[in-house]
C-alpha cells in the first residue's frame, strides 16, 4: 500500500498485483483500523476469530456420507458442460467480394486500349501496356471520362476528342501516360453509339463505381442459389459481401445495372454463364441499400461492342 499525504492509503497498485481472492481480502482488511481487537473502517467493523474442531468431534464425526450415483443426473451434467465446437466459421472468410464468388475463369482483359500488336499504322502507340493496365484504363475512362459530351459528337470528331479526353484524365491522375496514349476511339466509339449509352446519358441519376458492403444474411438469396454457391454457410452469420458496381442509373423510378467486361473471344452466352451470378448479387445488394428494385442488368462487352441483357430471376442464374 502507498501512504498518501493525508494519511490515507492508495491500494490500487496492490489490487493490480494481487492474483487470488485471499490476497484481495488481505488488502481490504489492511485498510481497517484495529481498535481493541475490532477492525473498523467508516461505519463497518470486522472481528477476526480463530476456531478448530475438538479432537473428540473429529474422531467421532461419521456424518459424512457418499452420494448415491444417479445416471440421470450425470447425463444432465454431461450435457450442460459438453460443447461441440463448430470450426466452420474459423476457416470461413468474414468478408467476400462479389468477384471472388462469381469468378470461375482466368480471364484476360480485352484490348480496350490498343496495344502495338493491333494498333493502326497511322497512330503512334507505345508497346508494353499490360492486361492489368488495360483493365484499369477501361474503368477509369468510363468512370471519369465525359461520356455525355463524347456521345454528342460525330464519329469523325471522336478520332481526336477521345485521345484528348484520355490526356485530360492523365493530367488529372486518373490514367497513366501509357494508358492515356493508347485510347482507342474505335472501341470506345462502339459504346458511345449503342442504345444503352443513350439511356445512360438521358438519365438524371447516374451512379458510377457504386461501392457495396452488406451482410450476406440480409440479402434474402434464393435457397437453391445458397445451396449451390457456397454462400449458405454465411446465411446466419455476420459475414459481409463487398463489391463495386461499375454503373447504375435510374429510369422510370427503377434501377438499371451495367457492368463492363473486357473478356476476349467471347459470346453473349459465355458472358451470361460467367457473370450472371455476379449481377444477381449486385442487384440484390443495391436493391437493399437503395430501397428500389434493380429491374434490368447488362454486361457491356468491349470485345463484342454489345450490351448483353442478363435476366436476374433465380432460375436464370448459372452457377
Amino acid at each position: 500500500l502507498i501512504r498518501q499525504d493525508n494519511n490515507s492509503y492508495d491500494c490500487s497498485p496492490a489490487v493490480c498485483e494481487a492474483m487470488t481472492m485471499s490476497e484481495w481480502m488481505d488488502i481490504a482488511l489492511s485498510l481497517f483500523k484495529d481498535v481493541n481487537g475490532t477492525l473498523t473502517l467508516g461505519g463497518c467493523s470486522a472481528v477476526i476469530t480463530k476456531g478448530a474442531m475438538t479432537p473428540d468431534k473429529t474422531e467421532n464425526d461419521n456424518s459424512a456420507k457418499t452420494a448415491d450415483p444417479s445416471e440421470e443426473k450425470a447425463e444432465i451434467f454431461r450435457k450442460n458442460i459438453e460443447s461441440d465446437y463448430d470450426s466452420t466459421l474459423s476457416v470461413t472468410a468474414s468478408k467476400l467480394t462479389v468477384s471472388e464468388i462469381a469468378k470461375k475463369h482466368d480471364l484476360r482483359p480485352k484490348r480496350f486500349f490498343a496495344d502495338d500488336s493491333r494498333k493502326k499504322q497511322s497512330k503512334k502507340q507505345p508497346a508494353g501496356i499490360s492486361a492489368a493496365d488495360r483493365g484499369t484504363a477501361v474503368h477509369a475512362f468510363m468512370q471519369y471520362g465525359n461520356i455525355s459530351a463524347l456521345s454528342a459528337i460525330s464519329p469523325e470528331e471522336r478520332e481526336n476528342a477521345i485521345p484528348q479526353e484520355a490526356k485530360r484524365l492523365c493530367e488529372k491522375g486518373y490514367l497513366t501516360e501509357i494508358q492515356a496514349s493508347c485510347a482507342d476511339p474505335d472501341v470506345i466509339g462502339q459504346f458511345l453509339d449503342c442504345e444503352l449509352c443513350g439511356r445512360i446519358v438521358r438519365s438524371k441519376n447516374v451512379m458510377k463505381e457504386r461501392k457495396i458492403l452488406v451482410k450476406i444474411g440480409d440479402l434474402c438469396i434464393d435457397e437453391e442459389i445458397l445451396d449451390n454457391s457456397g454462400l449458405k454457410v454465411y446465411n446466419n452469420t455476420e459475414g459481409m459481401l463487398q463489391g463495386v458496381a461499375d454503373l447504375l442509373f435510374e429510369e422510370d423510378d427503377k434501377l438499371i445495372l451495367v457492368d463492363y467486361k473486357t473478356d476476349r473471344h467471347v459470346t453473349p452466352e459465355v458472358l451470361k454463364e460467367r457473370y450472371s451470378m455476379q449481377l444477381y448479387l449486385y442487384a440484390k445488394a443495391l436493391s437493399l441499400i437503395l430501397g428500389k428494385p434493380v429491374s434490368e442488368a447488362y454486361l457491356y462487352s468491349f470485345d463484342l461492342g454489345l450490351a448483353v441483357k442478363t435476366e436476374l430471376s433465380p432460375e436464370n442464374i448459372i452457377l
